[in-house]
């Protein structure tokens, strides 16, 4: 699946942490117990520190909250999925939704539901960060409106500003993906063991998301959450539970999904154009070169992200070619698809991994005296080609 980086076009992204389980060892449950021995969940709180229970209406069909239904979809609400697990059809949709956009990387982990509008809502739980070195990857709940003429659009993504802690390497003990996130009758009987003296809320699995070894297990669940009392409302909570080597079940944190309002992903583009590449590479406090021109592309747009990466975009009508640069070694590419065809050749003083399929060139990307690279062609390109740009970078 291709894997592009998302630019949003309202506000800015939040990248507050909460604390999620980050030890090894469980921690204490967030919950406080009662005196019967029950566990009273965490109250909503306002600005002005008084609590009380969340009230959100809409008339909006795009702008409801996401609130699952077994029922059918007459009354236009949000039906769960038979599976939670992505489909190549809803993959297919987020696809065509992040094409033309760069700068948050979001990657589907499970779906969770629908909502038949003028054309159709579709909900997915993801993990989501910003292209920009060392950035923070989260949980979020990413909305998408397919209309009736097939378009799909990104409308909203809800961030949970939890890290997933997710580890790309093979460190010991840190926090991996579910192999599946459809729960388990025995992931079922955990989480229910976990919060049987839970009070004030109640929460139902949905997906299991992420889980850590440790003396043990560490699991991340996405749930929803229902306050107990009259009218409340659904919404999603991502209940870490620890599981001991007895088979003891406990809580250790609860993550509210923010209120839509506040937790809305409604980024501006993070990148800052630029009129001429000098004072671009001002602005970054590097040097950049690029050739002036490109065949079959007889524009181009230079911008910059925070301060930290440079970029110059050579368009021809919707087809572009991207060329970056930044301090540091990581991949700023943005295009996590694994390509059939890799092979790693010498370009000038570069050591430049040439990725793509059928002979053709889709990412290249290399390294050199503490600087990153990246070339992204939308159309492919062939390795001649592709080499003759490279050798023009610097």
């Amino acid at each position: 699946m291709r894997k592009i980086l998302l630019i949003l076009l309202a506000g800015t992204m939040a990248l507050g942490l909460v604390a999620c389980a980050a030890s090894n060892q469980p921690a204490k449950p967030n919950a406080q117990p009662n005196t019967d021995g029950t566990r009273e969940a965490p109250a909503q709180k306002n600005t002005d520190g008084t609590q009380e229970a969340p009230a959100q209406t809409t008339d909006d069909p795009q702008e409801a909250p996401v609130q699952m239904t077994d029922g059918g979809n007459l009354d236009g609400g949000w039906i769960r999925p038979d599976s939670v697990e992505l489909t190549d059809d809803i993959k297919a949709l987020l696809d065509k939704a992040l094409a033309g956009y760069a700068g948050l990387r979001i990657e589907p982990c499970a779906y969770l539901g629908s909502q038949v509008v003028a054309g159709v809502n579709h909900a997915l739980v993801c993990r989501v960060a910003p292209v920009v070195p060392n950035a923070v990857e989260t949980w979020a709940i990413v909305c998408l409106y397919e209309d009736l003429a097939g378009n799909v659009e990104i409308t909203e993504v809800r961030d949970f500003e939890c890290p997933t802690q997710i580890s790309y390497g093979t460190e010991d003990g840190g926090w991996g993906l579910a192999t599946t996130p459809e729960l388990t009758d025995a992931d079922k009987a955990l989480f229910e063991k976990a919060v049987e003296k839970l009070t004030g809320v109640s929460y139902q699995p949905v997906a299991l998301l992420s889980l850590q070894v440790v003396a043990g297990y560490n699991k991340c669940f996405l749930c929803e959450a229902t306050g107990v009392y009259p009218g409340a409302e659904t919404d999603y909570a991502l209940v870490y539970v620890y599981e001991d080597l007895d088979g003891g079940a406990e809580i250790t944190e609860i993550v509210d999904l923010p209120d839509a309002e506040n937790a809305s992903v409604q980024i501006p583009n993070p990148f800052v154009d630029y009129a001429t590449l000098k004072e671009a590479i001002s602005a970054v406090g590097f040097d950049f070169a690029v050739p002036e021109a490109v065949d079959a592309y007889p524009e181009k747009v230079i911008q910059v992200m925070d301060g930290e990466l440079i970029q110059v975009i050579y368009l021809n009508g919707d087809e572009r070619l991207f060329v970056r640069k930044a301090a540091g070694s990581d991949d700023i590419s943005g295009d996590y698809n694994v390509y059939s065809e890799s092979q790693t050749v010498q370009i000038g003083d570069y050591e430049v991994t040439l990725e793509g399929e059928n002979g053709e060139i889709h990412l290249a990307k290399w390294t050199n005296n503490g600087y990153t690279y990246a070339v992204m062609p939308d159309a492919p390109m062939t390795v001649k080609a592709m080499t003759d740009l490279i050798s023009q970078i610097r």
